[in-house]
């Protein structure tokens, strides 16, 4: 078996000054194998579509992604099933405008994951921050949430699922946090 490497996404010509970082992040994500670490090293990266990561790997961000765009931010998708691999996940992210009024904007999901250690040290200005979530009658069970700052979100934590009788998502565990929305009542 190869060993697991680190891949950071400035190898990948990511960089704080560009305008728009995701083509840089996805190919460092496309060239990840299982157990891999994809490295988002300090500094402010721009983001300006979604990034679902669908394999098991490692995602640790010591940076921060100022999200340019409506929609989902990061998604993490069906994973940590039959493997021995348990994901980890370390997140920052932030919505450069909030405007809980017209977008549908959410900053991290995680989609019918199974037993992932995920660290979140801030979420701001999205209108979901976090949705723990089950899609296509599969669960999301067993993940153990580290919570930070998730704050001015219209909503700070959802969990929920697609509607499919047979999808669930329960038995996570929540450590931590504070939640708030600090305009509250102005």
């Amino acid at each position: 078996q190869l060993a697991h490497i680190a891949i950071d996404i400035t190898t990948f010509g990511a960089h704080p000054s560009l305008a728009d970082n995701t083509p840089h992040i996805l190919s460092a994500i496309m060239s990840a194998n299982e157990g891999d670490t994809v490295i988002v090293p300090q500094g402010i990266y721009n983001i300006t579509q979604s990034i679902v990561i669908d394999k098991n790997i490692n995602f640790e961000m010591h940076g921060t992604f100022n999200v340019l765009h409506d929609g989902v931010a990061l998604e993490f998708r069906a994973l940590g099933r039959a493997t021995t691999f348990i994901p980890k996940v370390r997140v920052k992210l932030v919505k450069s405008q909030a405007n809980h009024l017209s977008d549908t904007s959410k900053g991290l999901v995680i989609n019918s994951c199974y037993g992932m250690d995920i660290r979140v040290d801030y979420l701001s200005n999205f209108t979901t921050n976090l949705e723990v979530t089950a899609t296509e009658g599969r669960g999301c069970v067993y993940n153990n949430f580290s919570l930070g700052q998730i704050y001015n979100g219209k909503t700070q934590l959802k969990i929920t699922t697609d509607g499919n009788e047979l999808s669930w998502s329960n038995q996570n565990t929540f450590v931590g946090g504070r939640l708030y929305y600090p305009n509250a009542g102005n």
